[in-house]
C-alpha cells in the first residue's frame, strides 16, 4: 500500500496569530480580551497590536510570546539597560515608568473589585496617590548568580525564564556603590577557578559600608581566604563567607550593617535578613503608615510579620506599647536589641507561627487597638481570618503581591471592615512586582459580640 503525506499544519498548540492589546494584569503581561479565549503576552502594552506566538492553549485563556509590535504604544520606550532584552532581573524596561505604574493600579483595581463585588466597596476604592521615585539606582540590595563551569566565568542574573546566568557588565537599577562592588566582584573572580566553589553574591548597601555575602555552594578550599580579603580591601567592604555548615567568617569591616528606616533610628542587620530594596521608598512607606494609623500615646500596636522592626521601631516612639511578633527567631531576637539599640523600651517581641490560625488568635487575645502587617508574598490568610473574628478597628495591610492581599482583603470586608485608604507604592520600578498599602477600618458595633 502506498502511503500519502500530506503536509503538516502548523501545530494547535503553537500558533502564530495578530491580535490587540487591551490592558495589562498585575504583573505588567499584555491582556488582550478581545480575543476570545482572552490571550496573556509578555512584553506587549496596551494600545499595541502584536504578532504572537501561542505556546500554551486552555480552556478560558492563552499564553503567547511577543513576535512583532505592528503598532507600537506612545509609552513605549527605548529600555535604559542595555542587557534588558535577556536578563531576567527587570521585566518592565519597555515601558515609561509612570505609565506602568498607572496601568498596574487599573489591573488592581480590576483585581479587587473581582473579590468585593458582594460589597458596598466595589468600584469605589479610595486610591491615594502613589509613593515613587526615581525608576534607576534605588536597589541597595541584590544578589549575584555565579557560573564558574564554563571556560570563561559568568557573573550576573538569572537569564528570562531560564536558570542560565547572564553575564552583567553593569546595572542601572543598582545604587552607585553597588555598580562599584559588582565591577569589584568581577575583577576579584575573574576566571572559573578563583570562582569554583561560589554559589551566589548578596549585596547590601547599608548607612556606612557595603557588606558582600559569598556563599560557598562548596568547601571553599584553602585561597578562599585570601580572596575575601582582597575583595574586602579592594572597596573598604564588609565581606561575610558562608557555607552550607554555617560558618560565617567576616573580613575587612567587623561592625554590623545597619540601615534607617526612619529619622533617628539604626536597625542592626545580618547577611541572611530581609531588608527593603529601596532605601527612599522604604522610609516613605514607614511615613505613610505612621500617618495613616494616627498613632498617639494611648495606642496599643501589634505589628506582625515584623521583621527586624522596619514599622515597629518608628511606630513604638508614638504609642504606649507595641508588640511584634515574627516567625523567625533570629529576626526576632535582633528586632528586640534593636529596640535596645535605640532607647525603646515599650516594646515586646515574640516568635510566632503566623500561618497557624491557633497561635494568632492567642495574640489577639490581648487588648490591641491598631494592628500593623507586612506579609510574605504569601499573604496572612490566618490573619485575616483571626481579625474578621476578633479584631480590632484599625488595620494596616502593606502588601507585596495584590493576588494574596486580594484574597485576604476579601476577608476582612466579609466581616465588616471597609477601606480607608489604599495606594500604590512602586519599591521595584521596571520590574513585575507591586507592593500597596490598604487602612482598614470597622466601627465597633459592627463586630460586638463576634
Amino acid at each position: 500500500m502506498v502511503k500519502v503525506f500530506k503536509p503538516q499544519r502548523q501545530s494547535q498548540q503553537t500558533k502564530r496569530i495578530e491580535l490587540y492589546i487591551d490592558t495589562l494584569d498585575v504583573h505588567g503581561v499584555g491582556v488582550s480580551r478581545q480575543h476570545a479565549p482572552v490571550v496573556f503576552v509578555q512584553g506587549a502594552l496596551p494600545g499595541e497590536r502584536c504578532e504572537v506566538l501561542v505556546t500554551e492553549r486552555k480552556k478560558r485563556h492563552w499564553q503567547a510570546t511577543l513576535l512583532r509590535v505592528v503598532e507600537p504604544s506612545e509609552q513605549r520606550q527605548v529600555p535604559p539597560c542595555k542587557h534588558f532584552s535577556v536578563c531576567g532581573g527587570c521585566q518592565t524596561q519597555h515601558m515609561q515608568a509612570d505609565a506602568m505604574l498607572r496601568e498596574k493600579q487599573r489591573a488592581i483595581e480590576g483585581l479587587l473589585n473581582r473579590h468585593i463585588t458582594q460589597t458596598d466597596e466595589a468600584d469605589v476604592l479610595p486610591w491615594h496617590p502613589p509613593l515613587t521615585d526615581s525608576a534607576l539606582y534605588y536597589r541597595r540590595k541584590s544578589r549575584l548568580a555565579i557560573d564558574a563551569r564554563r571556560k570563561e566565568i559568568r557573573i550576573g542574573f538569572r537569564q528570562k525564564s531560564s536558570s542560565d546566568v547572564v553575564d552583567i557588565s553593569e546595572c542601572p537599577v543598582l545604587t552607585p556603590s553597588l555598580q562599584n562592588a559588582l565591577s569589584d566582584v568581577r575583577q576579584v573572580f575573574n576566571d572559573t577557578q578563583k570562582a569554583r566553589w561560589l554559589g551566589h553574591i548578596g549585596l547590601f548597601e547599608g548607612n556606612d559600608f557595603v557588606q558582600l555575602l559569598l556563599h560557598a555552594r562548596r568547601e571553599p578550599g584553602a585561597g578562599a581566604a585570601e580572596l575575601c580579603e582582597q575583595l574586602a580591601q579592594l572597596g573598604n567592604y564588609q565581606v561575610v563567607l558562608s557555607t552550607s555548615n554555617g560558618l560565617h567568617k567576616v573580613f575587612g569591616i567587623e561592625q554590623p550593617a545597619c540601615f534607617s528606616p526612619a529619622q533617628a533610628i539604626e536597625l542592626e542587620v545580618s547577611a541572611n535578613d530581609f531588608v527593603q530594596v529601596n532605601d527612599n521608598i522604604n522610609r516613605r512607606m514607614v511615613e505613610q503608615a505612621m500617618e495613616w494609623l494616627d498613632l498617639n500615646e494611648d495606642d496599643r500596636v501589634l505589628d506582625l510579620f515584623c521583621g527586624v522592626g522596619n514599622f515597629s521601631l518608628p511606630a513604638a516612639r508614638q504609642v504606649k506599647h507595641l508588640h511584634g511578633a515574627e516567625g523567625v527567631a533570629s529576626m526576632v531576637q535582633r528586632a528586640a536589641a534593636n529596640a535596645q539599640k535605640n532607647g525603646i523600651h515599650n516594646t515586646e517581641f515574640s516568635c510566632v507561627d503566623l500561618n497557624d490560625a491557633k497561635a494568632v488568635s492567642e495574640l489577639l487575645q490581648n487588648t490591641y487597638n491598631k494592628v500593623l502587617l507586612d506579609p510574605s508574598r504569601e499573604g496572612a490568610e490566618q490573619v485575616a481570618k483571626a481579625l474578621a473574628a476578633r479584631g480590632c478597628d484599625t488595620v494596616l495591610y502593606v502588601s507585596c503581591n495584590p493576588t494574596s492581599f486580594a484574597r485576604d482583603a476579601g476577608i476582612l470586608l466579609g466581616a465588616g471592615y471597609q477601606f480607608a485608604k489604599i495606594g500604590l507604592m512602586d519599591m521595584f520600578p521596571y520590574t513585575e512586582h507591586c507592593e500597596l498599602m490598604a487602612l482598614f477600618t470597622r466601627a465597633s458595633d459592627k463586630h460586638k459580640g463576634k
